[in-house]
């Protein structure tokens, strides 16, 4: 990770280009735009056009999904409406004067911020209404919107997953007297597919949440500016019970994983392939693409496919080639097909043909043997048999392409057993083309070794400049770090941590005077994955959500868009976003789906890889979440994931496997949830069997925010962080001080239950990311951050007073610079955040975050400029319960 072009960016030196981050926003959102019907070629309509718009968020587009990765204050807005507008497109007046008229007597509903509602009142459409609108125009576009996210998953309801009654009728309506129907699906997942296609409509557009400027993007390809080249990433299937999950996922307590591997498209073309409604891959284009194969070339466990791919139309577009390998099902069983590679043209004018190569190797094809059927245990096997190749443009309309024969087993991999389940279930298997299914191997428990300690030394003047310029290593910068040193290290502080940029996430690693002292630089965190969160009204670019991201299917427009994102962070001087999210889709009501890619493991991993690479190159870090099996917000802290070894490696840790081994990322957040009895904040089998020794991570791992972490028994709390050191997860986020928190890591060191060797193996990678982080190269250069907490340490404030309704009046004797201390008081639950918004004098003057206090007061520090005279303090919460109390002035 090469600071150079971030510290460029930090100093001013290099303005952020918010020009090209908007084109980057843009193309996401266009090149994720799925277009699943478009019959008698309804699309692209034309200026000509005349056209009706219907449903009440034609104004108001769906951005992101709701929660911590939704938050992002974008630098624009764009709607569809509008959008369209301003393309040329008529669009009938008093369809929209109806709608105007009905939104402004219903207004929007936030919900106070953090959990917004599935989807929006509509009101119940008169048939004359609708029929003398069918006169006037030949067109009807109805826009239908869902919001689902953070600590809510999506309902199987109406107004969930299901259309709402009103809705439907809507829909039924407009069909009847409009010639040409156009559905728009503005939503944060997928909801159900076959009550919508029960209507006929003559075109549907998957639109995702495209970010600020998705409005635009969803107009552009309406009216043809851009020709769909966005594929499915998930399955669309006749209903949310054809999912394989759907029995085992989104009830308290424990889910069983009893599909496997037999997740999405594995699953349907292995078992159910009359459930598909639209295959993964799937997307319609408005020109008509072949493809040709040319040759295959094998050579050491390494496979080449090189094929032709040619527009056939007259229109230019871009295509994506999938590559599926259809494995013999063998003694493990194995899905129909699996996606082995794939690639996006660039854009073909009409008869224009390109040669793509894909590429793959035999340890990616393999499967995993957890229960040592094929002699192999704990191995990754290439089974013997014909392994056919298959090329197309989805998982379903593909066709055989060439083949390959192994004629005996090959071990592609061996590794030790990790994380398998204790709990006994029966998980699914394909026997010879049969569904039946088999007891999961369990867990053979393992001694977890402990880290070596270092013999601690006495402080000696020995800093991180010393390490950084050769004279002395990490290890000797270790010793001299003091008990108390190592517990304050592992201890991050936020969020809005008044020691780093205002508004982020977290501080960590030197974040008490003793560790500056050590040279340790302050590191900087904050809200990803979709642009940047810094709360106060701060306003960044607010990219398409993963989801719409994956559906690009392009890696080199997500790591070209996330560059441009890292130069943003940097200019903020943060070096760490969070993100990307690279869990599975397991099922179709995780409200977390829009932050994570696919159901695919392969191309979310390929996204996820695109993503941190992006960053890296930019001079800062993404931190790849939630590792893992974070699949659903229904007792997210507490959900226990049961699921197999062998799913583990090929579903659900292969992304992140894919993601480090691809991109060098070095920074990993585990999940909230326990897999197989575990919580991962401190799960040993994940963090250092599989991420450090199977995968070759190098990095640090960070817990989620406020996480539990289990004891030996099984038992979890957010205090027993000795659990949490031992799993080599290597600092907690986050608490309100480092050195006031209280857990169990001084009692643990002084009985021996935790080993400093615990505690230094966690500095260590917390040191050695330091080492390449922009926050220490802008400390070595002068440009390090403040740390108020300590600036106003021991000193007395010049004014305090208490806040009634929300605001306060300071008398400024001349214009000065001042730090100002704000207590706030929030009857909200833990983990909800609330924005805080502070303006002085009418002038915007950022704002906070606001965690759940449960009654409790706590501070926050800023620093302002105050005028000569009056200076009205006006503090804007998006929730009465969160309220401002005091404020507190000090000298700067």
């Amino acid at each position: 990770m090469n600071t150079d072009i971030a510290f460029e960016y930090l100093t001013g030196k290099k303005r952020f280009d918010a020009e090209a981050a908007f084109d980057y926003s843009l193309r996401g959102a266009e090149d994720g735009i799925v277009l699943l019907e478009n019959k008698n070629r309804t699309l692209p309509l034309t200026p000509e056009s005349k056209a009706a718009f219907f449903g009440r968020m034609q104004k108001r587009y769906v951005m992101l999904g709701s929660g911590s990765g939704g938050r992002v204050v974008p630098l624009v807005t764009t709607n569809i409406f509008d959008s369209l507008s301003e393309l040329g497109l008529s669009l009938d007046k008093e369809v929209e004067k109806f709608y105007d008229d009905y939104v402004e007597k219903h207004p929007y509903d936030d919900a106070g911020g953090w959990i917004h509602p599935e989807c929006q009142q509509e009101p119940i459409l008169d048939e004359q209404f609708v029929s003398s609108a069918a006169e006037r125009n030949e067109n009807a576009l109805f826009v239908l919107t869902r919001m689902a996210g953070e600590d809510k998953d999506m309902s199987y309801a109406r107004g969930g997953y299901l259309l709402t009654e009103a809705e439907l009728c809507n829909l039924k309506l407009i069909r009847k007297y409009f010639k040409k129907v156009t559905v728009l699906l503005n939503v944060s997942g997928i909801i159900d597919i076959s009550e919508i296609n029960s209507v006929e409509p003559d075109a549907v557009l998957m639109l995702w949440t495209g970010g600020m400027l998705g409005g635009k993007a969803a107009a552009r390809v309406i009216m043809g500016l851009t020709n769909p080249s966005g594929r499915l990433p998930d399955t669309m299937a006749v209903s949310r019970a054809a999912y394989p999950a759907y029995e085992n996922c989104g009830k308290p307590a424990q889910a069983i994983y009893a599909e496997d591997i037999y997740v999405g498209y594995r699953h349907f073309h292995t078992f159910a392939p009359n459930d598909i409604v639209y295959p993964f891959g799937y997307g319609l284009s408005y020109t008509e693409f072949d493809c040709f194969f040319i040759d295959i070339h094998r050579v050491d466990g390494k496979t080449r496919i090189r094929a032709v791919v040619s527009n056939l139309g007259s229109v230019a577009g871009r295509e994506v080639l999938q590559c599926y390998i259809k494995q013999p099902c063998g003694k493990l069983g194995k899905p129909k097909r699996v996606l082995a590679a794939f690639a996006k043209t660039p854009l073909l004018q009409g008869g224009e043909s390109c040669t793509i190569d894909l590429y793959f190797d035999d340890y990616s094809i393999s499967s995993y043997d957890d229960s040592g059927i094929t002699g192999n245990k704990y191995c990754y096997v290439l089974e013997q048999g014909e392994y056919i190749v298959e090329l197309g443009r989805n998982s379903r309309d593909c066709f055989e392409a060439c083949s390959f024969t192994v004629n005996n087993d090959i071990v592609t991999k061996s590794v030790q057993s990790a994380l398998a389940p204790i709990t006994p279930f029966e998980r699914v298997v394909n026997r010879s083309g049969v569904k039946t299914t088999e007891p999961a191997p369990l867990r053979i428990e393992k001694a977890e070794p402990i880290p070596a300690t270092i013999k601690q030394v006495e402080k000696d003047g020995l800093t991180l400049d010393d390490v950084y310029e050769g004279r002395a290593t990490v290890d000797e910068l270790i010793a001299r770090l003091s008990d108390l040193d190592l517990i304050h290290i592992v201890r991050a502080e936020g969020m809005a941590s008044p020691k780093v940029t205002p508004g982020t996430a977290a501080a960590f690693v030197g974040v008490t005077p003793s560790l500056k002292a050590l040279k340790l630089p302050t590191l900087c965190c904050t809200d990803g994955p979709s642009g940047i969160r810094i709360m106060g009204d701060v306003k960044c670019v607010a990219y398409p959500a993963a989801t719409c991201l994956a559906a690009t299917w392009d890696t080199d427009l997500l790591e070209q868009t996330y560059f441009s994102c890292g130069c943003e962070l940097a200019s903020f001087n943060v070096d760490i976003l969070l993100g990307p999210g690279t869990n599975i889709h397991r099922d179709v009501l995780c409200g977390r789906n829009f932050e994570y890619f696919s159901e695919d493991p392969l191309l979310s991993g390929k996204m996820a890889a695109a993503v941190c690479r992006g960053l890296d190159k930019a001079g800062v870090s993404g931190a790849v979440k939630h590792f893992m099996a974070n699949n659903q917000e229904v007792d997210r802290h507490g959900v226990n994931a049961v699921l197999s070894e062998r799913a583990v490696r090929e579903i659900y840790a292969r992304p992140f496997e894919i993601c480090v081994q691809e991109s060098g990322v070095r920074s990993v957040m585990t999940a909230y949830n326990p897999v197989n009895n575990r919580w991962c904040a401190s799960n040993y089998d994940l963090t250092v069997r599989l991420l450090r020794n199977d995968f070759g991570f190098d990095g640090f791992v960070m817990t989620d925010w406020w996480a539990r972490v289990s004891a030996e028994d099984g038992s979890a709390s957010v205090t027993n962080l000795k659990a949490m050191a031992h799993a080599q997860n290597d600092v907690y986020m986050v608490c309100p001080d480092a050195v006031l928190r209280e857990d169990n890591l001084a009692s643990s060191l002084a009985d021996g239950t935790l080993t400093r060797g615990e505690l230094q193996e966690c500095a260590r990678n917390l040191i050695n990311f330091s080492l390449i982080s922009l926050s220490y190269r802008a400390q070595r250069e002068g440009f390090g951050k403040r740390d108020l907490k300590s600036e106003i340490e021991g000193k007395t404030p010049i004014i305090a007073l208490g806040v009634k309704n929300g605001s306060v009046v300071i008398n400024s004797d001349n214009t000065k610079k001042a730090i100002i201390r704000v207590s706030f008081v929030s009857d909200t639950p833990t983990l909800t955040q609330t924005n805080v918004g502070l303006s002085i004098s009418t002038k915007n003057a950022g704002g906070f975050i606001v965690g759940g206090t449960e009654g409790k007061t706590v501070t926050d520090l800023r620093a302002v400029a105050l005028n000569e005279g009056e200076n009205e303090f006006v503090f804007t919460s998006e929730t009465e319960l969160c309220r401002v109390t005091a404020i507190e002035v000090f000298e700067d």
